[in-house]
């Protein structure tokens, strides 16, 4: 099976998209195209995981083969800086459903910003109660 995928958007000019940019040696963020033939045609096969970094097409892929109403699932990452963007130790991972048609506010309205306040809740009371803090303290 071929798939393509072929998104563009708006080329941003800030320090986010030029760090993201220079991780693909791209000139402009605003387009992306990825073609690539998978051994997939005989149904015979199972996908686990999509991996690969932040922006790399993961979700574009995922949609294009099983289609816009197909399960995915979104979640955050808290892991120790590094030099490495997104290269550090992870230190939590949690993961949520998207719903079939749910859009990026919605789901972070929903799921993504409750779940990044409760990450962010529990790494510090562990950090807290590793360092000898009480869990309570005011």
């Amino acid at each position: 099976m071929r798939v393509s995928v072929h998104n563009s958007c708006k080329d941003f000019d800030s320090y986010r998209a030029a760090r993201v940019k220079s991780l693909f040696n791209v000139e402009s963020g605003a387009d992306f195209s990825l073609d690539a033939d998978l051994p997939i045609d005989d149904g015979d096969w199972k996908i686990g995981l999509i991996v690969g970094p932040s922006g790399s097409g993961k979700t574009s892929m995922g949609r294009r083969i099983f289609g816009p109403d197909a399960f995915y699932e979104a979640g955050g990452t808290v892991y120790r800086l590094t030099d490495s963007m997104d290269g550090g130790p992870i230190i939590m991972q949690r993961r949520c459903a998207v719903l079939a048609g749910e859009s990026a506010g919605e789901l972070w309205r929903r799921a993504l910003a409750p779940l990044g306040v409760a990450m962010l809740r529990d790494v510090v009371t562990a950090i807290g109660l590793r360092d000898g803090m009480r869990a309570d303290a005011a």
